[in-house]
């Protein structure tokens, strides 16, 4: 076919055909792209509900939590290394592993406890240790 490779071959309306082939492609993937765009954003929007409904099931208010204790230093150390050799427990790109060693050690170095009951007489709170007050 003559017209094949031709970039100059003309469509009787003073367009060159590459120029119509061109500008319906360019539409065609501003379109796809769009669409792309809108189905990212909402997967990302479902993606932010659930983490925000998962951290509703974690988080507590402060005043609740009657226990708090460090573990800074070796006990998070191990903590950290634990949680690394065990992926399949934690992926690396969890969003608990995503701020590192060094977030794990400012945010992450008390763990918190909620005293459901007690049979200890005289128990204040909070407490910073779990067997205080047992024999």
């Amino acid at each position: 076919d003559e017209r094949r490779g031709n970039r100059e071959w003309g469509t009787g309306n003073g367009k060159r055909m590459s120029e119509r082939v061109l500008v319906a492609g360019h539409y065609g993937r501003r379109s796809d792209e769009q669409g792309d765009r809108d189905a990212e954003a909402k997967s990302l929007a479902r993606q932010l509900d659930g983490a925000k409904a998962f951290a509703a099931k974690m988080v507590v208010p402060d005043a609740s939590i009657t226990t708090w204790i460090d573990i800074a230093g070796e006990p998070l150390d191990r903590k950290w290394r634990a949680i690394r050799k065990h992926v399949t427990q934690m992926a690396p790109d969890n969003g608990f592993m995503v701020l590192g060693e060094d977030g794990w050690k400012e945010f992450w170095s008390k763990e918190s406890f909620i005293l459901r009951e007690t049979r200890l007489d005289g128990m204040t709170t909070p407490e910073t240790d779990l067997f205080a007050g047992l024999a």
